[in-house]
């Protein structure tokens, strides 16, 4: 009894007289082992058997999901990613599909968050569905975001609307999930918001962007996992994911998968120290 602390909490707590099995408690919560020891004496349980299982919270993880150059840039100087776009592939896109649908709920950045709002609801894409469907929280400094409008997008809708003009893609009747994207939670702090969604249940966080946002996210250390789709691609300067990285830290693969195009997608967990 010695080794048990006052306050502990267990979800289950079995007291069992080996000689009078009939004489059995149960309780759970938090253990005050003084009235423990205080029953003991009470039944004279010498013979005390005392069962017990922790219980252990599981907090879902935070998984930043980026494209990236093979010098690990998320975009061009301005923002662009039609280099991104010129090197995918269907079965590289069937991957991200895949990774998007496992989570919980998306979580990004203001300007990320107007840029899919804009583009998500009318898109085609296989990754449309995944993307209209999940819930979101969107990070915002201001407590609040603007409704989502052709004015307040980036170089990235530019670069996406370039492509599909080439490709001849034509936009659809908006999903009958795009109310998902106003009805987008805003959480103001960053640190204190992903603590918030880490403790509550479900499928893990997908964390998406843009630049800004991934990097306040490594900064601080909340990113669990990253999966990284790297494209053969080199544009010598950019917007660098880990340029705001405090220190070297190190990373553990977990799963690589290659594709037609020479894109590689890395699977990586954070080493915590």
């Amino acid at each position: 009894m010695s080794n048990f602390k006052n306050g502990l909490k267990f979800s289950r707590f079995i007291f069992k007289d080996s000689r009078l099995p009939c004489l059995t408690f149960f309780t759970s919560g938090k253990i005050n082992c003084r009235y423990l020891l205080h029953q003991c004496r009470f039944y004279h349980c010498k013979h005390l058997l005392i069962v017990y299982k922790f219980e252990k919270k599981i907090m879902r993880k935070l998984v930043l999901k980026m494209s990236v150059s093979v010098d690990g840039f998320v975009g061009g100087s301005n923002g662009e990613i039609d280099w991104l776009l010129r090197t995918m592939d269907r079965s590289a896109l069937g991957w991200i599909e895949e990774t998007l649908w496992q989570a919980g709920v998306h979580i990004m950045g203001s300007k990320t968050f107007h840029d899919m709002a804009a583009w998500w609801p009318t898109s085609p894409d296989i990754l449309a569905a995944p993307m209209n469907e999940i819930p979101k929280v969107v990070f915002s400094k201001k407590g609040f975001i603007q409704p989502a409008n052709t004015a307040s997008t980036t170089q990235a809708i530019k670069d996406s609307e370039k492509f599909d003009a080439l490709k001849g893609i034509e936009k659809i009747k908006a999903s009958e999930n795009a109310s998902t994207w106003a009805n987008a939670a805003v959480e103001n702090d960053l640190v204190k918001g992903i603590a918030k969604l880490k403790q509550q249940p479900g499928k893990f966080i997908l964390a998406h962007g843009g630049a800004n946002f991934a990097q306040a996210l490594v900064k601080d250390g909340l990113v669990d996992e990253y999966r990284l789709v790297i494209h053969p691609v080199v544009l010598g300067k950019g917007l660098s994911l880990f340029a705001s990285a405090p220190e070297q830290f190190d990373l553990k693969l977990e799963s690589s998968t290659s594709f037609a195009t020479g894109i590689i997608a890395n699977v990586y967990t954070a080493v915590k120290k």
